[in-house]
């Protein structure tokens, strides 16, 4: 049994499932912000002040594929005026 982990993790994103293999597919900063359409910058104001998808820290910043496709389809509105999930 290959228990090597996959290449490409930190590319551009794919087709692939999120757990391509059995593993967390991870991302560093700049592939993740790559993934979602925005810049490093902007993921990483997202991360100090709230707000962004859920991450990892273990020595580097990581982000896992399932958190990003999770984080963006929170963000999913139907109209400018649609506020989204209203929490009781």
């Amino acid at each position: 049994m290959n228990m090597r982990r996959p290449t490409g993790l930190n590319d551009a994103p794919t087709t692939d499932p999120p757990t391509a293999g059995g593993y967390l597919r991870l991302r560093d900063t700049q592939s993740a912000a790559a993934f979602l359409g925005l810049s490093k910058k902007t993921l990483e104001a997202y991360r100090l002040r709230g707000g962004g998808p859920t991450y990892f820290k273990a020595g580097r910043i990581r982000y896992a594929e399932a958190d990003l496709l999770a984080w963006l389809e929170s963000c999913r509105r139907t109209s400018t005026s649609d506020l989204g999930p209203v929490e009781p």
